[in-house]
């Protein structure tokens, strides 16, 4: 129905906007008063007064910059015809006299209602589970089915969304639980099982999605491997006793030499192994940045041998803890790049890496000046003049939110090919830090023509600046992938070769689109996501941390590689992405701010000059990493010196105001 309204009215088009001229663009849109099959569309435009609005399900394509839907000549507009119960998005540019149009502006989402009362049916995805049992009592998967399942947005296996699950058909010996998770009988034989299930909305019974089918793998001669916290210190995981995922399980083979060591994101590692003439050498080993606070009691076994017939042999690494507080933040690539006249996504993703919980914090989210934020997902943000800031309470141990920032970029001349735009988070609490080199976050990320949506990038652009760069700083490398085929895939897997300028022991996951393991064997990093089904242009990504080597020095260069597999196809080779080390930012580097800094780094003085005459600073701050005010000054020209000599040698940032912009810039004293 709503394809057909939108051809009538595409139709009805008669101009083809072919420029944007001086056509402003709209801002701050919003939809309001959404019922199962209309919705009221607004923006904020201050001297156009026609526009050109497109509506689409939010899962289509985006737009060309020269597509067009309905002309319309008011603001709100209400668009009717939509169908109940689904999720849109809409774009809306300026129309201006003359025929000429602004760029595209969006998108903003919104979803429609349902005919009754809860009669939007949950959505039910397929799974892929393993579960380990033993010869003596029932065993139970350690996910549940639900945990990739949906209900009115909201993951359905969340303690506040209590869907009903119905199983539709399950194997002998296997039964499934309220909760989600599959209990297998012991003695269950070896192999892949397949269970059918639906889900159905808590008030309305008959309202029930799709059906969604389980394949269980049994798995019965092997190891498996599990870091918890023993919260009372007797060795065994007991109920409420959460998983461990700060460290990684190594184990060796035979005394052979090589180490494979394995960080598992639910803290659990399976090893299958039948023949009892094999040793292995077991460990588990906690991230250098949290082994002071976390303790394994157990962190060892050696020389262990498979027992035929004993099943899944168990082995434990309880962690012991010390109250410690860290938080976190990052800034991560979300999809396709920034490309002109479209809009692009960051994640601001922070998270609770100690074991206190944090009443409340803020995190602060800084734009480039180029570019316009059009939506946050995150409800209770407050909106400044150069991003927003949010407010959050009771962030739990070991807990991670995220925040999707879409942001529009304007169109050639306003940026060209090749600028550099430049986000940056930050993370402050009430109570005490232990950590804070990682209280801040910046990404840096080229604008691009056309993408492959298989790539690789690093958080700093392609370029650091050597003296800034610190022991304790990481490169934060994302590998993006999709599927491009005509069906789903099944299992990916990505190969990682590291340069010999890296140090392969510093690796440290930091975030996943799906449930992986990754394996690293010297410098041969492999990660693998068995059983996501990832859907035809479904996406997904990695995102870690390492460290490059001692010794990397001025006009180094660290190239660096992925290879993307998709089931048994061949391999899918990202671009390589290279860092550079170099002495000094130069001008052109900063050609998507409206100033210049410089020298960077400096031992005394740094200027900062306006690129327009016309363009006044208004004043300068100067902050530490923490974000305290170290110097601030009242400039009202379009140049000025400030003088660094007593700072401490470190990293700062400066946050140059000039009328309702800011922008900012990190700077290095020696």
């Amino acid at each position: 129905m709503l394809q057909k309204y939108f051809y009538t009215l595409l139709f009805s088009i008669c101009a083809f906007y072919s420029g944007f001229g001086q056509c402003i663009p709209p801002s701050n849109l919003m939809a309001t008063n959404v019922t199962e099959s209309s919705a009221t569309l607004s923006w904020t435009s201050s001297i156009p007064t026609q526009w050109d609005v497109i509506v689409l399900p939010a899962n289509s394509p985006e737009p060309s910059p020269t597509q067009s839907g309905m002309f319309v000549q008011v603001n709100p507009y209400t668009v009717v015809g939509l169908s109940p119960c689904t999720a849109y998005k809409f774009y809306v540019r300026s129309v201006c006299d003359g025929g000429s149009a602004s760029g595209l502006i969006g998108p903003s989402y919104f979803a429609t209602n349902s005919v009754l009362a809860m009669d939007c049916p949950p959505v039910a995805n397929n799974d892929a589970i393993t579960v380990y049992p033993n010869n003596v009592s029932v065993s139970t998967s350690p996910v549940s089915v639900l945990a990739n399942d949906f209900f009115l947005g909201t993951p359905a296996n969340n303690i506040n969304v209590n869907v009903i699950i119905t199983p539709l058909s399950v194997p002998s010996n296997f039964s499934l639980n309220s909760n989600g998770t599959i209990n297998v009988l012991p003695g269950t034989a070896p192999g892949t099982y397949t269970l059918t299930y639906k889900i159905c909305a808590p008030l309305n019974p008959d309202s029930c999605s799709t059906t969604a089918t389980v394949t269980i793998t049994v798995a019965n001669e092997g190891f498996l491997l599990k870091a918890f916290m023993d919260s009372n210190f007797n060795g065994l995981q007991d109920v409420g006793e959460s998983n461990f995922d700060m460290g990684q399980f190594q184990y060796q083979v035979n005394n052979n030499g090589i180490t494979n060591t394995v960080s598992s994101s639910n803290g659990t590692y399976y090893i299958q192994e039948s023949n009892p003439v094999n040793t292995y050498d077991l460990s588990f080993i906690v991230d250098s940045n949290y082994s002071s606070y976390y303790i394994p009691s157990v962190s060892s076994y050696n020389d262990i041998s498979y027992v035929t017939s004993s099943g899944v042999m168990v082995y434990n690494f309880p962690i012991t803890e010390l109250p410690f507080n860290d938080v976190s933040v990052y800034v991560i690539s979300a999809g396709t790049p920034p490309r002109p006249g479209f809009a692009y996504q960051n994640v601001v993703m922070f998270k609770n890496s100690g074991n206190q919980t944090i009443p409340s914090g803020t995190v602060t989210f800084t734009k480039n000046n180029m570019v316009a934020i059009t939506s946050v997902s995150q409800a209770g943000t407050i909106s400044t003049a150069t991003g927003f800031t949010y407010d959050f309470t009771n962030l739990l141990p070991n807990e991670t939110r995220n925040i999707y920032v879409t942001m529009q970029v304007p169109t050639i001349p306003t940026v060209n090919l090749g600028d550099v735009l430049t986000n940056t988070a930050s993370i402050s609490v009430s109570s005490g830090e232990s950590n804070a080199n990682n209280n801040s976050a910046t990404l840096l990320q080229v604008v691009v023509g056309s993408y492959d949506p298989n790539d690789k990038t690093e958080s700093h652009g392609g370029k650091i600046v050597h003296a800034s760069f610190t022991s304790s700083d990481y490169l934060t490398y994302t590998i993006q992938f999709e599927n491009t085929g005509t069906y789903y895939a099944e299992n990916v897997r990505i190969s990682d070769v590291l340069d010999a300028k890296l140090d392969e022991a510093t690796v440290r996951m930091v975030s996943s689109s799906h449930t992986n393991t990754l394996t690293r064997v010297g410098n041969m990093l492999t990660w693998n996501m068995n059983g996501i089904d990832l859907l035809p242009s479904g996406k997904g990504y990695v995102t870690f941390q390492i460290k490059p080597k001692p010794g990397y020095a001025i006009g180094d260069i660290i190239p660096n590689t992925a290879s993307i597999y998709f089931d048994f196809n061949p391999p899918i080779i990202t671009n390589t992405f290279q860092t550079e080390f170099v002495n000094t930012m130069s001008v052109s580097d900063f050609e998507n701010q409206s100033f210049v800094v410089y020298p960077n780094p400096t031992n005394s003085l740094i200027t900062f000059s306006s690129k327009d005459n016309s363009q006044l600073i208004d004043s300068i701050v100067l902050t530490d990493l923490l974000g305290k005010t170290i110097q601030a000054k009242k400039v009202n020209a379009i140049a000025t010196t400030i003088d660094l000599t007593d700072l401490s040698k470190g990293i700062y940032f400066a946050k140059v105001i000039s009328g309702n912009q800011m922008s900012t810039v990190k700077i290095m004293k020696q």
